[in-house]
């Protein structure tokens, strides 16, 4: 077993001690200064340690913690809650239930929020960061990607609570063992009394003077005036991955400018050149999901056994046993008319058995007179073959009127209606797992969001997932959410005939007439512009769609999901399939 390490070292020349893992720290830097994988070493360190981090990724940028920096072997084993790649589906309104199972859960974890609108997002951070406040107790590194989107300098009517909660973990976490770290690549935008507070300071490239001012402020709060000049002359020039690390705390004393190593897993992060496709992990490491099970039917528990419903609830069945119980009632005697059996109904059913027996010889000519039809020769029906199917239902009114003649309380005996099994004994598909299962047999492999989306369904909403979990286990889906499903045999078998799609262009016919108005604008000017990389400004103004905008964008973003163009908003190729 390997022994946990005592410090978190993020370069060869920089190591913070464990208890840094339990203090608040703001680390600012323009985009592509190394932020993000400051944050994945600091993740990787955390966990040599043995120690727990929680990333909270508004962009999906963090999933490839899970994978090695080649992404052929597995890195960290963190639960992923949410997004495209999610281990537990994230639902808007589960903050409060996610934060509890988080502060109690033994294992290091990411919360990814891309697929939630900014609103939702929001609202459920609020009461997150509330309950991972409250419950929390064993050390838990907190790692706030875009900090300034929830505890803002100027926040709205959205961004008070989170703020609030946000302050709270900077100046009482750690107490309750959590130590917050706060990314932003605008300085300015986040809340100056939050970033003031922070323990340590780590700064990257920062060219903006709005933002530099922060730095600054900082600086002169905690540092000598020589030390400051020091940094703020070298703070716009700094070379990517390259940062200036200062604190003042007493078991913090750290100041000077360090290099922080390269991370040892994938990053996710990457932006991709034009015109090549993004990488995608081929191996991600496998959290405990059985523990978090665990962790989470504890949390379901406490909350029900919280909720003022559910005590109500109890509380009135307890008072509805103590009180008195009314005397039962004397039982009631009826009188119950048997039917007699007359003698004309006797003699009905003897001609009834009469006329059955020789309908059964009508059907035994016919029998032959299909044999006779098969050596082609001549048949001659008998006269009386039509009655056979009405002798024969004949027969079964006689059984019933025997039934009930013999049993005279037959007839008020209520017969259960019984539902109708699935095809061959097996489980029936509900609306949604059919949709999707239809999807992923036409157009798979896809990914979760792709099939949720031809399905029809919202991506935000937990649906799809559960429907692809129940897929999973009647054996009709293989693959992950996010490596690309397929259906199996026993899934074409119990789809049953489809239409298969097209081929070449007539493929790019049948999707233009499949998605939305401004998808199909903008991938016909990508079609037509092939092989040539056609960027979203160009197909936007061509279709007539503003770039002030954020409907191209969407759309562009849609496209890309769906596997229909390749490359960013600078270049967009459409993809192979499609070209006839």
């Amino acid at each position: 077993m390997t022994r946990a390490q005592k410090t978190i070292r993020l370069s060869p020349k920089l190591a913070l001690p464990l208890d840094w893992v339990t203090l608040a720290t703001v680390v600012y830097g323009a985009r592509g200064s190394g932020k993000t994988s400051c944050g994945r070493v600091m993740a990787e360190e955390t966990t040599k340690a043995g120690q727990r981090f929680c990333a909270v990724d508004l962009k999906g940028d963090w999933f490839g913690l899970k994978s090695s920096a080649n992404g052929k072997s597995e890195g960290l084993p963190v639960v992923v809650f949410g997004g495209e790649h999610a281990d537990v589906p994230l639902e808007p309104g589960a903050g409060a239930f996610v934060g509890e199972t988080v502060a109690k859960l033994e294992q290091s974890c990411i919360l990814d929020f891309e697929l939630f609108s900014k609103g939702k997002q929001i609202r459920f951070l609020a009461e997150f960061f509330e309950a991972l406040y409250h419950h929390n107790r064993e050390p838990l590194l907190l790692l706030l990607d875009e900090a300034q989107r929830y505890a803002p300098q100027k926040p709205g009517p959205d961004e008070a609570r989170t703020l609030g909660a946000v302050q709270d973990l900077v100046k009482l976490g750690r107490k309750h063992g959590i130590g917050p770290v706060l990314f932003t690549q605008r300085g300015a935008g986040l809340n100056k009394e939050v970033s003031e507070l922070c323990d340590l300071l780590v700064a990257f490239r920062t060219p903006g003077p709005i933002d530099q001012d922060r730095v600054k402020d900082w600086l002169d709060a905690n540092k000598t005036r020589g030390e400051r000049d020091q940094i703020m002359g070298q703070l716009s020039g700094l070379a990517t991955g390259t940062a200036v690390f200062a604190s003042s705390h007493p078991e913090l004393k750290v100041f000077g400018v360090y290099p922080v190593r390269m991370p040892e897993t994938f990053d996710s992060s990457a932006t991709p050149k034009v015109g090549q496709r993004r990488v995608e992990p081929k191996k991600l490491a496998a959290p405990d999901l059985e523990g978090l099970k665990a962790k989470m039917a504890e949390a379901i528990a406490r909350a029900k056994a919280d909720d003022p419903k559910a005590l109500r609830a109890r509380i009135a069945e307890l008072e509805k046993q103590k009180a008195p119980k009314p005397a039962t009632p004397a039982p009631k005697v009826e009188r119950v008319e048997v039917p007699v059996v007359k003698k004309e109904d006797v003699v009905l059913m003897k001609r009834l058995e009469q006329q059955l027996a020789k309908g059964l010889k009508d059907i035994g000519r016919l029998a032959n007179a299909a044999e006779a039809l098969t050596k082609n020769k001549p048949i001659v029906l008998p006269s009386t073959s039509s009655a056979a199917a009405l002798i024969t239902q004949a027969a079964s009114t006689l059984k019933a009127q025997r039934s009930e003649r013999s049993d005279p309380t037959a007839r008020a005996v209520a017969r259960p209606k019984v539902k109708a099994p699935a095809p061959d004994g097996g489980a029936a598909l509900g609306k949604c797992a059919r949709a999707m299962l239809t999807a992923i047999a036409q157009h798979g492999p896809l990914t979760l969001t792709q099939a949720a989306l031809i399905a029809g369904y919202s991506t935000s909403s937990s649906t799809p997932g559960n429907a692809v979990s129940e897929l999973r286990g009647l054996g009709y889906v293989d693959g992950g959410n996010a490596g690309g499903m397929t259906a199996t045999e026993d899934g074409m078998a119990e789809l049953g005939d489809y239409t298969p799609l097209p081929t070449g262009a007539r493929l790019a016919q049948y999707w233009l007439g499949q998605i939305g108005k401004c998808e199909a604008a903008i991938l016909q000017q990508v079609l037509d512009g092939h092989p040539d990389a056609v960027s979203l400004a160009k197909a936007a103004e061509a279709a007539g769609y503003s770039m002030s905008s954020s409907t191209p964008g969407n759309a562009a973003s849609k496209l890309r999901t769906l596997n229909l163009v390749h490359g960013s908003n600078a270049g967009m190729t459409a993809d192979e399939r499609l070209i006839g």
